[in-house]
């Protein structure tokens, strides 16, 4: 509106934590007020008023009172479009004639928006799996993208912005388009690394490459040099890839919902989750790895643990249900992490998106539960110690139950006991550990909600590592050992690195012992040593 006064606001009912996910309700309305928000006033006057999920609303640039809205219905595609000439007070359908009624994909929630072309107001585009418009002002309506699967254009359509009468702006879960003749075709011109990275991982025999799992934009590899150009390796939502260590051609990527695929012969890709049942509950972001001890072994996680043999694996539960069972709806009780002792074949930690923790034997199939007194919330981390057999951090996020205090925990006795080492980091949930090889658990990452962190002393100070990563998420970290960097997989700010060499450890680092009543008073220079060191041990 040209009166800063004026404000419409569209609400909708939206409840997304640890116990339920609520995208619809009786709370889907549009809203008014005429003194710049003191009081408000519900509208009606034809618009629906029963329950419905996500409101769009667009205001004319030439004309304040004329508005259009777009409802998201309970079966989360459209329920319908409506327009007013008089500021709200009264409102009429727009005709749907030529509308694909599936073209929010029954994700309706994901999108909810509609705009009115400043330039011309019978020009009138609406968001979905693929952008809809109308040039007679609602009355006809046409797809003005090409058909997803075609990649022109990527899917999933959620803002569009006009530069001029001939040329506006969309984005997209794939990045950003530009059209010059007002929207009928588009191309794509965004070089911006905004990539949502659910997952990073390292290939041993692309060592100068970085690979990911993104939303929506499958998993892809690359590096500096071809940043323009990385390949699209997978599809669907991209999750974990694993790379085998000794064989080339062995390589896993994984899609939403726990869905696991082995490269075969021909360079094409199988299903690998054969013995896994259809039915389990699985996290979006399935936990699955390679055994550090036998190639022809891995482990994934639903609701229970399972052991998978051979390349192409073949799959079989070796737990029962670790989590708390269904209370809440079956998309709430998952594991969410699980890792396996590079010290110990016999060891295999996992946690779980409801608050436990457990450590069972993939031999005699035993599982302990060793959540002790760790905080109840959602499991994002469990590592076993490079270094002790014994030793194991988790980390927990309270992110889904607004609480953002920094959960990090040691153990140094399999769980029995534990104790914080969140030390002085600051409110921000963390999402992932690592713990840097070959200094006694001393030097630890944590990727958090705004970014990395590291503690050279084991827990007691953490700072901000480095210097160019914006406040963003941060979901994944790992190492790349030949280029001695460590790999972030940021949501929003793509692949970043950090150089290992950089780090400013001192002398007594990497022999600082956390389970130990005080620091040795050994000291090693330099450090790192090249052709010679000097050792001193002094009484302790």
């Amino acid at each position: 509106s040209n009166d800063p006064d004026i404000i419409y606001a569209a609400a909708w009912d939206r409840i997304r934590n640890n116990q339920e996910s609520i995208v619809s309700g009786n709370n889907a309305r549009i809203w008014k007020t005429e003194n710049a928000g003191a009081d408000w006033t519900m509208l009606s006057g034809g618009l629906p008023e029963d329950e419905n999920s996500r409101i769009g609303l667009s205001i004319s640039a030439g004309n304040p009172n004329y508005l259009v809205s777009v409802y998201v219905g309970t079966s989360l595609d459209i329920q319908g479009m409506y327009k007013t000439a008089d500021g709200g007070n009264n409102w009429s359908p727009l005709p749907l004639d030529g509308l694909d009624l599936g073209f929010m994909g029954g994700f309706g929630w994901y999108f909810g928006k509609i705009f009115i072309n400043p330039f011309d107001p019978n020009d009138i585009f609406v968001c979905g799996v693929e952008l809809w418009r109308s040039v007679d002002g609602g009355e006809t309506w046409f797809r003005t993208t090409p058909e997803w699967w075609f990649y022109e254009v990527h899917a999933d359509m959620h803002d569009v912005a006009f530069i001029d009468a001939n040329t506006c702006l969309l984005a997209t879960d794939g990045g950003l388009y530009k059209s010059t003749d007002n929207g009928f075709s588009w191309l794509k011109i965004e070089n911006i690394p905004t990539s949502q990275f659910y997952r990073v991982a390292y290939n041993p025999f692309e060592p100068d490459w970085y690979y990911g799992g993104m939303q929506d934009n499958g998993t892809a590899g690359g590096n500096e040099n071809i940043m323009k150009d990385w390949p699209r390796l997978f599809g669907g939502d991209g999750f974990q890839a694993v790379f085998h260590p000794d064989d080339p051609n062995i390589y896993y990527f994984e899609t939403q919902n726990g869905n696991i695929w082995a490269v075969n012969d021909d360079g094409f890709f199988d299903d690998a989750t054969e013995g896994i049942e259809f039915f389990d509950r699985r996290h979006w972001d399935m936990p699955y790895m390679l055994s550090r001890h036998d190639t022809e072994v891995m482990f994934a996680g639903t609701y229970r643990v399972y052991l998978g043999v051979g390349h192409k694996p073949f799959w079989t539960p070796i737990s029962e249900d670790l989590t708390d069972g269904v209370i809440f709806g079956s998309r709430y009780h998952t594991i969410s992490t699980l890792d396996e002792s590079p010290l110990d074949p016999d060891a295999i930690y996992v946690g779980t998106t409801d608050g436990n923790v457990w450590l069972g034997s993939p031999t005699n199939q035993i599982w302990n539960n060793i959540t002790a007194d760790l905080p109840d919330r959602y499991i994002s981390s469990v590592k076993a110690s490079p270094s002790l057999s014994s030793r194991v951090f988790v980390a927990h996020t309270g992110y889904k139950s607004n609480d953002f205090t920094p959960r990090l925990h040691r153990s140094d006795d399999r769980g029995n006991a534990w104790v914080p080492i969140s030390g002085d980091l600051p409110n921000l949930a963390i999402n992932d550990i690592h713990i840097l090889p070959g200094h006694q658990d001393s030097v630890i990452f944590v990727a958090t909600d705004g970014g990395v962190f590291a503690t050279l002393d084991g827990g007691q100070h953490w700072e901000r590592l480095g210097t160019g990563m914006p406040i963003v998420p941060v979901y994944d970290i790992d190492i790349n050992p030949v280029q001695r960097t460590l790999m972030a997989g940021t949501f929003a700010r793509s692949i970043m690195t950090f150089p290992l060499d950089s780090l400013q450890m001192g002398d007594n680092v990497s022999t600082y012992t956390p389970g130990g009543l005080k620091t040795p008073k050994l000291s090693i220079t330099p450090n790192p040593a090249t052709d010679r060191a000097n050792v001193v041990l002094e009484n302790l």
